[in-house]
């Protein structure tokens, strides 16, 4: 009895704790500790290849093969300097191709500017038209001014040839004395013989007559 006691006592007091505590530590073991990471394998450092060559002069010029972007060195702004509708544009025109001098970039409909410069001729040919017909009626008025001065002359001849006729034959009362009447009623009935004659015949018979009257020959 005594026996029995006893072990149930060293039970109670040692083996049961001792159980209790390896439980309790195998039951948060897991809690507590952290899950392993998987680490990559390290991998070894490749050696870059190379490729000796001996240095030695080039005859040609260096060529470089890379890939990059390409940038503008300056953008041009093209405009016309008329206004329509754009029927022709160049394919090279856009970024990055390449164009050569003197080519047609664009064409602008030219219908509506054929008819402009149609008016536009109209009017020249109607003012060169104008112009020499400017050119015609001065000329004409040249030629009558040279008539005039004609016959400006031709009346003061006249005019010195009478008073030279009147200072010689002032008293004589001869037919030759009447001749300058004679001659000055001829020229007042005599009709101008063309048209450019005209002006300058009406005033010599108008001087005649004025003559006539003036120094009272009949």
């Amino acid at each position: 009895m005594n026996r029995f006691v006893s072990k149930t006592r060293w039970l109670t007091r040692y083996v049961l704790p001792t159980i209790i505590l390896v439980g309790s530590a195998v039951a948060f073991y897991p809690m507590g500790s952290t899950p392993e990471v998987p680490r990559k394998p390290k991998t070894a450092i490749k050696a870059t290849v190379v490729e000796v060559a001996e240095i030695h002069a080039l005859d040609g010029p260096l060529t470089i093969e890379t890939t990059g972007e390409v940038v503008l060195h300056r953008v041009l702004s093209i405009a016309s300097e008329v206004e329509g509708r754009i029927v022709f544009k160049h394919p090279n025109l856009r970024v990055g191709e390449q164009v050569d001098a003197g080519e047609t970039l664009i064409k602008i409909d030219p219908q509506r500017f054929a008819l402009t410069v149609q008016r536009l001729d109209i009017t020249v040919n109607q003012a060169a038209t104008t112009l020499k017909q400017l050119q015609q009626d001065r000329a004409n008025l040249a030629e009558q001014v040279t008539l005039a001065r004609q016959s400006q002359q031709i009346l003061v001849d006249d005019l010195e040839r009478i008073l030279k006729l009147d200072r010689s034959q002032a008293t004589s009362t001869s037919p030759s004395a009447r001749s300058p009447c004679r001659l000055a009623r001829r020229l007042c009935e005599s009709p101008p013989s063309d048209n450019a004659q005209r002006q300058g015949r009406s005033r010599t018979r108008s001087f005649h007559c004025w003559v006539d009257c003036r120094f009272g020959w009949r």
